[in-house]
């Protein structure tokens, strides 16, 4: 009982934050702050046994702590006001396009659609985001992903398909961004909304 309160905070609590202004950026660790303690009890909540997990989430969690970030991710970048209005131009941009949703949009694709070069994109992504353009990508899917399970009427949805919908071809790399994203599995998050994984 305890463990399911914890999901559904956890879940109450992902939704929350996935109604931040777009412009704002989510960063990782505050969302896994917000999913890790509970507002009640101040106490942290309990690590999801591996019997609710499926198969597939069990190796690919097991692979998320032993794989190195990419090295753009950490090069420090000076944030100047110019990378700002860039990192907000690029996150309106892909907020309002279905370019997000595309499996092969890459920031090649990104650049030519802003005008830019790949140099000064991923300076103003790693600057201000302080993530990958892929990482940033998966964060955005995932987000929007969030949002169609905030609506009833997608909660019948195969995961699958609304994972294809919102630009995942890899199931490994949703299980990865998911889990980064929210804290939880998608097994675990979806079983307290009781939809089809």
């Amino acid at each position: 009982k305890k463990l399911n309160q914890s999901y559904k905070l956890v879940v109450e609590k992902t939704f929350q934050l996935v109604n931040i202004k777009d412009d704002e950026p989510i960063l990782i660790d505050d969302i896994l702050e917000a999913n890790l303690t509970s507002e009640k009890t101040e106490e942290p909540l309990e690590v999801i046994p591996e019997n609710i997990l499926e198969a597939d989430e069990i190796s690919i969690i097991d692979n998320i702590n032993s794989e190195e970030l990419d090295e753009s991710a950490q090069m420090e970048v000076k944030v100047t006001p110019e990378l700002i209005a860039l990192a907000k131009e690029i996150n309106r941009y892909l907020e309002n396009s279905e370019d997000l949703y595309n499996p092969e949009f890459s920031i090649i694709n990104l650049t030519e659609k802003l005008n830019s070069n790949r140099t000064y994109i991923s300076k103003a992504i790693n600057g201000y985001y302080n993530q990958t353009f892929q990482i940033y990508i998966n964060e955005l899917r995932i987000k929007a992903l969030l949002k169609m399970l905030s609506e009833q009427k997608n909660r019948n949805i195969k995961l699958d398909v609304l994972m294809q919908q919102v630009g995942f071809a890899n199931r490994s790399t949703f299980i990865k961004s998911f889990q980064k994203f929210t804290g939880i599995t998608p097994s675990a998050f979806l079983k307290n909304l009781k939809i089809k994984v």
